[in-house]
């Protein structure tokens, strides 16, 4: 796993954190370094501008947008969006408020809501080189229900590590 934070402390208390105990974690020291070889890219900032571009983009890759849930926030350039398939948790705050809005686009980027693809009606990925992107608003209960999907699949794999929250 790598890192990019413009804050030492921030880092260096995110990876002190008992979430990252076993984990490789590295400090990436640019967006070019930190997005090398990565698969899932999890953006949550404060961001009024985009950082992510379509040059960060690479076939099969996934994008977790959580900064933009308020009018004005942006992580996301107009063209990852465009490039991606787009699933958000709620379509009409996504353009208010969300990634899509913050990037300056509108609806017609949006493949898919989340409870779409939960239920099946929808896919969340089209082929295997399909870059994807979820732009959460912070919807709570669709939050717990995908986090009950991915619960109930991890549950099933020996492999699967297990992290006491209450400690």
């Amino acid at each position: 796993m790598r890192v990019l934070d413009p804050s030492p402390t921030a880092r260096s208390r995110f990876i002190a954190d008992t979430c990252c105990e076993g984990l490789d974690v590295t400090i990436a020291s640019n967006l070019e370094e930190a997005f090398d070889e990565t698969e899932i890219v999890v953006t949550a900032t404060w961001a009024r501008e985009p950082f992510l571009f379509r040059r960060h983009l690479k076939a099969g890759m996934h994008i977790n947008t959580f900064g933009p849930d308020q009018p004005g926030k942006c992580e996301l350039a107009a063209d990852v969006l465009i490039e991606s398939v787009v699933i958000v948790d709620d379509r009409r705050l996504a353009v208010e408020m969300g990634s899509v809005g913050g990037a300056g686009l509108g609806g017609n980027v949006i493949h898919a809501e989340l409870g779409e693809v939960i239920a099946g009606t929808k896919p969340g990925r089209l082929d295997r080189a399909s870059i994807t992107v979820f732009g959460s608003v912070g919807l709570p209960f669709q939050d717990l229900a995908a986090a009950w999907l991915v619960y109930c699949l991890a549950d099933k794999h020996e492999s699967t590590r297990s992290i006491d929250l209450l400690s």
